[in-house]
């Protein structure tokens, strides 16, 4: 697993990365990271998700985060484009809503061959009134336990 803070060459900005190879097939990889009613039991903080599909076929993502043991929390809503080739896919999203000014990033999923996939998770977001580094922070801190959440819940659902 690597974690780190990046900068952006896009936008400039810095933004957390982590990314891992889990061992299964992509697609498993994928269905569970598009699983979106299920993110609270892979994203650390994240509680009372919900999902629609929207009318142009992304999907809208309601959610509420929580930094604790601070006592600070926010609530967000996104839409998600998903794009799929033949080793890669995707879902995207750069939507900022309430107290969200920044909330942009991806899921990359890649077929490595073999029953490998690397997953890469990339997120730029601002909160007001958090300050950035301490938000960076936070999400740099709970990577490794994503990233490990996604490789159990894979494992969980797997066939057996």
């Amino acid at each position: 697993m690597i974690s780190q803070v990046l900068v952006d060459g896009a936008t400039g900005r810095k933004v957390v990365q982590a990314s891992s190879v889990i061992d299964a097939p992509v697609d498993q990889v994928w269905d569970v990271v598009t699983d979106y009613a299920h993110f609270s039991e892979i994203f650390p903080g994240m509680s009372a998700s919900s999902v629609e599909r929207t009318q142009d076929g992304r999907r809208r993502l309601k959610a509420k985060v929580s930094l604790a043991p601070a006592p600070i929390s926010w609530t967000f809503s996104v839409k998600i484009n998903h794009e799929k080739t033949d080793r890669v896919r995707i879902a995207e999203w750069d939507e900022p809503s309430g107290r969200v000014s920044v909330n942009r990033g991806f899921m990359r999923v890649e077929d490595l061959g073999d029953g490998h996939t690397r997953v890469v998770h990339r997120i730029d977001t601002s909160v007001m009134p958090v300050p950035s580094f301490v938000l960076r922070a936070a999400l740099l801190a709970r990577s490794d336990e994503m990233l490990d959440a996604v490789r159990v819940r894979v494992a969980a659902v797997a066939p057996k």
